[in-house]
Parts: structure tokens; sequence; C-alpha cells
């Protein structure tokens, strides 16, 4: 088992602005199982992805997620929070949803949303990198 992935942790799927990052995650039968949360921030950035596989990954991972976060205007006011904090406006819906959802780590390979996040997160939501998430 990892230090951060635990049996019942939820993690927020992540996509880069620009698509390019995918995220595979593989377990060991001790590691137990992830719960992906999708939202409406992350399924407005896919629809705006212009390349077809990407896009069609992304669909497909958000149609095995439990939970689905919608944008509501609570979260809104704490996204726009998080903009004031430094947060890019979309970046902010994301973290907003992560925590909405009460996701125990919001993923990034961001490294300057990774920075910022880590920062502004609020319990029980932790910023962390794929690899970081996955190190003994």
């Amino acid at each position: 088992m990892t230090d951060l992935v635990r049996p019942e942790a939820k993690f927020l799927l992540y996509q880069t602005e620009d698509g390019s990052t995918r995220v595979e995650v593989r377990f060991d039968g001790e590691a137990g199982q992830i719960d992906l949360i999708a939202s409406d921030a992350l399924l407005f950035e896919a629809e705006r992805n212009p390349h077809v596989v990407r896009k069609r990954y992304v669909f497909d991972v958000m149609a095995t997620t439990g939970d689905f976060v919608r944008t509501d205007p609570q979260l809104e006011e704490r996204a726009r929070l998080l903009v004031l904090a430094g947060l890019k406006p979309l970046d902010a819906l994301h973290l907003a949803s992560a925590e909405a959802g009460r996701a125990d780590f919001f993923c990034t390979c961001d490294d300057r949303l990774l920075k910022r996040a880590r920062v502004v997160a609020a319990p029980p939501t932790k910023a962390v990198s794929p690899l970081s998430s996955l190190r003994r």
C-alpha cells in the first residue's frame, strides 16, 4: 500500500488544458480501489478537446466514475476565492469541484497548479502529483 493511496481514497480526474496529460494508475491487489470523481468542469474541458482519441479516453474514464460534481453557486463562489488566491479560472473550478466532492486527493501534472493548490486546498482534499501519490 502506498503512503497516500488508501482503499477508500477518492481522486478527481484532471486533464491539462492542452489535453496532453493521461494518467494511468495500476495497482497490486493490496492497493485497493480508487474512486474517481468527475465534474461539470471536467466535462466542459473534455468537450473542448480537439484531439479525438484523448477526448474519447476522458469520456470513457468519466463513464466509470461513481460521483459527478455539479457546478452550483456555492462551488462558483469557492472557485472565485481560489482565483483570487492565484489559480486560473478553470483550475479553480477543478479544485473547487474536488473539494465539493470531498475528494481525498486532487491529482494534477501541472506543476504551477500543484504548487498553488497545495497552499489553498481545503481539507480533506490534498493536492498531489500522480507520481507522489503512488510512491511507497
